[in-house]
């Protein structure tokens, strides 16, 4: 045991990289897998150190703090966290939540101190993180057994050699495992705290289990993903045996919510972005293809004037003798007028435009699972089709973005590939909800340059509705995941700074493939700024920090804004984003303004 033989709480969060930590006389951090690490973290103490399992890292993952603190830390207390996922003591109960920093003011809004955790455990024994539904990312809807989605995630023999060890080994626990891997529910994360005793009873159980299994489970071949099994079992040990622990031990145990920390600050103020777009123009202009290119959008009519505003961006950016022909795919709702004014902003000969109607009916199959997304966006599916056989690829484009640079700059060689694309703000939860290889990195379609010669070359209409149907219970994302799965491992990578998405300019509390420099590059230095989800710059409520730049570029085009439309819409946005005051402002003048109505009402 270490020489805190007196501590009370032994609270240890575990890092294995450089980033924000927390450390008091309750919280350690310490780094784990520091057996294999090329340099020591400052501030952390090392899961290397005495009686440990350090080594085991890739596959035991925060297990090897636990172990460590299981034969090296005395205390009354123990607690295990991750610098990313803490739990919330200052209310039993309380939400899931995020939180950015490690201030005096979060500390205390989150119950990491002293009182409040002396507090918790004056009524508890046990406190860990809440039990959800057990599901797919983003489809709350379907809802599995513990053993059927960690059929789904992972190898299931992995699984099934633990419940044949603890079956032999531990058959008065077993049954409460079993129970516990066919219900629906599940604490995540192995986030916990417990008294000494229940504590070191569980590891003892934990990791006897877990060795004896390791025997059994081959993981030679498996990604760095997968490697990580004993952490992704040691999920379904943990709330089992604190359900024996309760049955048989009287435990008294809680949940508490769960808080993510998101640490990598986004481009809030986007002057300096602002800035590097208008330097970045003259040179775009200068950039020119030597052949005609290819763009695509797919509109209803109600994303006209934002399809303008993105075209208006589009030839502003690009050089004046760029052959372009700008190919618009819409319904029966686009008007002869929208039309007519769309093909008004193109201005120069070497510019031509093409609309092409789609039949709503031909995607009645496919899902519509997304109220601020129309079924227009089915239409990358037919490009291959409805575009002339002499185009043999084109530029895809949402009509949610600006233009920031010339667009022909990604007019690459796909090679082999069926498309390119930039990498999607929350890729890594979607590639794992789509069962797809880590190879492939899930790509937002919303710019996509398509290579209709090998779409046109194989069955594309079947590769797409296969994709669908042999998926269709993990779609959430409509056709960009139908895209993903079709184009798996056969898509060209583009610098992200050609789909900025709008979690690139707020906390982004998804988890990505791109690093924190391609992001605040990409935010910086924007190729194309896309205005993804639900809030749109031309809603007053938007707050990305770039809408003035949408409106630059509608203001180009038929549908500019008159001076009281932009008074208006200033005015609902400054209330909007001064909301708090506003409501003070309004509550405090109200009397005064029924005073004044009383006031006329009684001369009148």
């Amino acid at each position: 045991m270490t020489q805190d033989s007196n501590r009370k709480f032994a609270f240890f969060v575990c890092h294995h990289k450089p980033g924000p930590l927390f450390r008091d006389e309750i919280f350690t951090p310490i780094q784990v897998g520091a057996a294999l690490a090329k340099a020591p973290l400052p501030q952390c103490v090392r899961d290397d150190e005495g009686e440990n399992i350090s080594s085991k890292n890739p596959s035991y993952c925060e297990l090897t703090a636990l172990y460590w603190m299981w034969k090296n830390v005395d205390a009354e207390y123990y607690g295990l966290f991750q610098y990313r996922r803490f739990l919330n003591f200052k209310r039993i109960g309380a939400p899931s939540n995020t939180f950015n920093d490690f201030s005096r003011e979060k500390v205390e809004q989150l119950g990491w101190t002293r009182p409040k955790i002396e507090a918790v455990f004056q009524q508890y024994d046990i406190v860990t993180s809440p039990r959800w539904n057990v599901h797919p990312v983003g489809l709350g809807h379907l809802v599995m057994s513990n053993y059927d989605f960690y059929a789904k995630e992972h190898n299931i023999r992995d699984l099934d050699a633990v419940i044949e060890v603890v079956k032999n080994k531990y058959p008065d626990v077993f049954p409460f495992l079993l129970r516990y891997l066919y219900s629906e529910r599940c604490t995540f994360a192995n986030l916990m705290a417990m008294r000494s005793d229940y504590f070191k009873s569980y590891a003892e159980w934990l990791f006897d289990v877990l060795f004896e299994a390791e025997k059994a489970i081959d993981i030679s071949g498996y990604d760095f993903y997968q490697k990580r099994v004993f952490g992704f079992l040691s999920e379904r040990l943990c709330g089992a045996y604190i359900d024996y622990l309760k049955a048989t031990r009287g435990a008294r145990v809680a949940e508490a919510g769960v808080v993510f920390g998101v640490f990598a600050k986004p481009v809030t103020d986007g002057a300096q972005a602002l800035r590097n777009i208008e330097a970045q123009t003259a040179p775009a202009r200068d950039y020119l293809v030597p052949e005609r290119v290819h763009v695509t959008f797919a509109i209803d009519d109600t994303y006209a004037p934002h399809c303008g505003a993105a075209i208006a961006s589009l030839l502003g950016n690009i050089h004046e003798r760029q052959q372009l022909t700008i190919h618009i795919l819409h319904d029966e709702t686009l008007s002869p007028r929208s039309r007519g004014l769309l093909a008004s902003l193109l201005r120069r000969p070497e510019t031509q435009i093409d609309f092409i109607e789609i039949p709503a009916k031909d995607f009645e199959f496919f899902p519509n699972n997304r109220a601020h997304i129309s079924r227009a966006t089915y239409y990358r599916l037919v490009l291959h089709k409805v575009l002339p056989a002499e185009v043999k690829k084109t530029i895809y484009i949402d009509a949610d973005v600006i233009l920031a640079d010339n667009i022909c700059r990604i007019w690459v060689d796909l090679e082999d590939n069926f498309a390119a694309a930039c990498a999607d703000e929350g890729g890594v939860l979607q590639t794992r909800r789509l069962g797809l290889p880590l190879s492939h990195t899930y790509f937002n379609a919303g710019v996509c340059v398509f290579n209709l010669e090998k779409l046109r070359g194989c069955d594309a209409d079947l590769l797409y509705l296969e994709s669908y149907a042999y998926n269709r219970k993990l779609i959430s994302l409509q056709d960009q995941d139908i895209l993903n799965i079709a184009f798996c491992d056969k898509t060209k990578l583009l610098p992200l700074r050609w789909n900025a998405n709008a979690r690139l300019y707020r906390w982004n509390d998804l988890e990505y493939k791109y690093s924190e420099t391609e992001a605040q590059d990409a935010a910086l230095h924007p190729g194309l700024i896309h205005y993804t989800d639900s809030s749109k710059p031309w809603n007053p409520r938007c707050e990305h920090p770039l809408v003035s730049l949408y409106w630059r570029w509608r203001n180009e085009t038929p549908w500019r804004r008159g001076a009281l439309a932009r008074l208006a819409f200033n005015l609902t946005a400054w209330r909007w984003r001064n909301r708090d005051f506003a409501r003070q402002f309004e509550r405090r003048m109200r009397p005064r303004v029924k005073a004044i109505g009383r006031l006329f009402t009684s001369q009148a």
